[in-house]
């Protein structure tokens, strides 16, 4: 594998790991709706307050999980040298594409 070829990887990767703090926050706010919901307008300060440190932590944890695996492909790539046999030359590599 290639460096960029690992740099590569490391983008689709980091995208894909992202998503999952996506879905983590739909499932969050389909249960506070549900919360929120029951409790009608006594929960409305509450509730703005909550979406907002909510939304701001979702965000930060769509960010930081793409960093952390763009990171780590980063690093390994590194490890590669320049004239490595690119994915598309050895069979593993071709299997994995």
């Amino acid at each position: 594998m290639r460096r960029e070829e690992a740099r590569a990887l490391g983008d689709l990767a980091g995208d894909a790991a992202a998503t999952l703090a996506g879905q983590a926050r739909e499932m969050h706010q389909g249960v506070a709706r549900r919360v929120f919901g029951a409790l009608g307008m006594t929960g409305g300060p509450v509730r703005v307050i909550h979406d907002r440190v909510a939304d701001g932590a979702y965000k930060g944890a769509h960010k930081v999980t793409a960093a952390v695996v763009r990171s780590g492909a980063n690093a390994y790539s590194l490890t590669r040298d320049e004239d490595d046999p690119s994915l598309e030359e050895t069979t593993p590599g071709r299997l994995m594409v």
